[in-house]
Order: C-alpha cells, then structure tokens, then sequence
C-alpha cells in the first residue's frame, strides 16, 4: 500500500478568491481537481512537479488542457525551473515539517536518555559479577592449573579480571548489540574482524545472547580467554565454537572449579 501523507486543510478554503474565480469557471469538478493536484505535490519530493501537462491529465484521467488552465491562469500556483508548486502548501508544510522535526530530535534524546541508563544499569550488573568471581576465585586462591599446572596466585587473578571489566565496558559505548559482542572475541581470535561480516557467526552470537542474556554470554567469551589458554579445555575463537562447544566448556570449568560455578552460561 502506498503510504498516505498529511497536510493542513482550511475549512473554508471554497471561500477563498482565486478558488471562487476557479469554481465559477469549472464548478465542483475544477475544486477537485485543485485539491487532487495539491496531494499530488505533497507527495512529491520538495512539493513540486514537473510541467508535464499530459501525464498530470493521465493521472487525474481529465483534460489536459483544463489542467495546464488551473495550474497557469488562476494564481494558485507558482512555476519556475520548469517545475510547478503551491506557495501555500510549501508555507504550511514548512511549520508542519518543522514541529516534526522538533518531536523527532526530543525523542531520538529521550531515546538516547534511557539507552544510557541501560547501559550503565548493564555494566554495573556486569562489574558485580566480576566481582562474586573474584571473590569465589581469591578464596580457592587459585583459577585452575595452567599448562605447565602452575598456580595463579590470587592478587594476579584479581588483576586479570579487572583488566577485562575495564576492557570490557568503555566509557561511551551504545546500548550493546552484535557487533558489541563479536568486538569481545578480540582477544582470543586474530581475526575476529571477519566475524562482523559472517552471517553465520552473527547469528550465533544472537542466539546465544537470546537464550542466556547479554551478561551470562559476555562473562562466558572472557571466561574462554583464559581456558583456551588450558590444556584439555576447549578452543573456541568463534561465536560458533562457543555454541557448539558449550557443554564441553561448561564441562571442562565445573571440573577445573570442583563444581565450583562462576556465573558463566550454565
């Protein structure tokens, strides 16, 4: 269906002189006719029309000559440029445009208003997960053996994670959507520019973001920064991979935390 369009309509606009003098000559059909030629400029781009007398007559199904009448001789109409407006519709429309305008600006701010406070109100759930992580990692004092089954002493582990909090959640970052998520694969994968344009991945990472949350997925990819780094876990450096390896991953952490959860997927 095409869409329709508004515009301003004076209820005595019959009254008016050069509408009386085009009325007296061709009745109710030349009013029509003005009225059909005006939405056909309010539909137009900038509310003009080219002089292009045969093909106005063939939309309107009338005369051609009765049209190129109305539109030169009765001062309701200005030409230039070949091309044809009314002087009145464009005054109307430019206060109507401008009160747009005005509603659009203040909500695209309120728009921008409450995706700031979900924004902050998602990092700060985000930091506070962190946090119960550290906290449940600082008191076993270690994240699990590395390659070589050394231990990571509590305050190295502490620096890891707020490293990746701060990484994580830039100052002045949108409201978070794919790209946001597929940006976090960064630092496990070299080539994590190419995801952007993978639609495979993409849908991956929107199908996990819709079944588990933005913060259970997110805590999730920096948990796999660290277990790719650990023997027997995992790899995983695509969205896909995590999909399709996510109960091994889940797996692998209960067994290196002694089931001890840490607010990853699960």
């Amino acid at each position: 269906m095409k869409q329709s369009y508004y515009f301003p309509h004076d209820s005595n606009a019959r009254t008016d002189t050069k509408i009386l003098e085009l009325r007296a000559k061709y009745g109710a059909r030349g009013y029509g006719l003005y009225f059909m030629i005006i939405e056909m400029l309010r539909e137009a781009n900038n509310y003009e029309l080219p002089i292009k007398m045969e093909i106005l007559a063939y939309e309107l199904c009338e005369d051609s000559k009765i049209i190129k009448d109305i539109i030169e001789n009765f001062e309701l109409f200005k030409i230039k440029n070949n091309v044809f407006f009314s002087e009145s519709l464009c005054r109307r429309l430019e206060k109507y445009d401008s009160i747009i305008e005005k509603r659009r600006i203040s909500g695209k701010k309120g728009g921008e208003a409450n995706a700031k406070q979900v924004r902050s109100k998602q990092e700060a759930n985000a930091k506070q997960m962190l946090k119960q992580t550290l906290s449940k990692l600082e008191a076993k004092g270690k994240l699990g053996e590395e390659r070589r089954g050394e231990e990571i002493k509590g305050e190295e582990i502490k620096e890891k994670i707020i490293n990746i909090s701060e990484q994580a959640m830039p100052n002045g970052r949108q409201a978070r959507g794919t790209n946001y998520f597929l940006d976090l694969f960064k630092n496990i994968n070299p080539s994590y520019e190419q995801l952007f344009k993978n639609k495979t991945q993409r849908a991956a990472i929107e199908r996990l973001i819709k079944k588990y949350g933005d913060e259970k997925v997110e805590a999730t990819i920096h948990a796999v920064e660290e277990t790719n780094k650990k023997k027997y876990a995992p790899t995983i450096i695509t969205p896909l991979d995590l999909e399709t390896k996510l109960g091994a991953l889940i797996s692998f952490i209960n067994k290196q935390q002694q089931n001890d959860t840490i607010a990853f997927i699960s």
